[in-house]
């Protein structure tokens, strides 16, 4: 069986909160990156054990530190023998993109530039081949969801959903789980329920609480489910492996997926 590879870039030795962009880092509260190296470490674990693949990206020892770089979701995302690279909305990010166009052209893709700001594969939720989910809203433009619909996703049936702030990506807001979407319906801006249930089947309403915990940027990986500790959704699963992330999610914004860029 072919495992499924990750992109994913550890935290620098000087790692700390700069930007704080999101309602868990805009405190800035004061970190450890010695702490949040163990804790990705983990995570990396976590996912080989589950079968998957990890290329990681190094991330370069300069001043300011590229503190966003390890949230690879939002680096953009594969299609074929291309990877379209995102435009970061967050201003402190947007230097990243050298690093991750050469790192992703040395693994053989071709980079191609997006046309609009948009934050990767934060806001786009594959459901099969057939049928994906794109977002737009805080981070990423209206347009940057059309363009990704047409170029990215051409032969699949897609669905274009508004989301809000705090669910500053649609990787907060719903999550793809074995054939079930769990979502929170606080995270959309006029939702059409029946839209979503017709296009997507049964649909999982998590509270506003446990989604403002991580619980939909839980990872998918090798039939199991990487979950952030905290989180109290019930999801259905056997295996379901909780990662201690405080340091770098509880602290820095995010869960699991926004950690790592899954390629097709």
């Amino acid at each position: 069986m072919k495992r499924t590879r990750f992109l994913m870039s550890p935290p620098p030795a000087n790692w700390r909160i700069i930007g704080g962009e999101n309602f868990k880092s805009e405190s800035r509260a004061k970190t450890d990156a010695v702490s949040a190296r163990v804790e990705w470490n983990s995570l990396k674990q976590a996912i080989e054990a589950l079968g998957g693949e990890v290329l990681p990206l190094p991330t370069p020892d300069v001043e300011p530190p590229h503190t966003g770089l390890m949230y690879a979701a939002n680096w953009g995302q594969a299609f074929g023998k291309k990877f379209a690279l995102s435009r970061m909305k967050v201003a402190h990010r947007q230097r990243e993109g050298a690093l991750i166009r050469t790192f992703v052209a040395s693994l053989g893709f071709e980079v191609i530039d997006v046309p609009h700001t948009w934050e990767g594969q934060a806001d786009i939720c594959v459901l099969d081949d057939d049928r994906v989910i794109l977002t737009y809203g805080p981070r990423s433009d209206r347009g940057s969801a059309d363009w990704v619909a047409r170029t990215l996703f051409p032969n699949a049936e897609t669905l274009l959903l508004q989301i809000q702030e705090p669910y500053f990506h649609g990787d907060v807001s719903h999550v793809w789980v074995e054939g079930l979407l769990f979502a929170c319906r606080e995270a959309f801006v006029d939702l059409d329920e029946k839209a979503l249930a017709d296009f997507a089947g049964d649909v999982v309403w998590v509270p506003p609480d446990e989604a403002r915990a991580y619980a939909l940027n839980s990872l998918p990986c090798g039939g199991g489910l990487l979950v952030a500790r905290g989180v109290k959704t019930d999801f259905g699963l056997n295996v379901i492996r909780d990662v201690d992330l405080s340091e770098l999610c509880g602290k820095g914004g995010g869960g699991p997926r926004c950690l790592v860029n899954r390629l097709p």
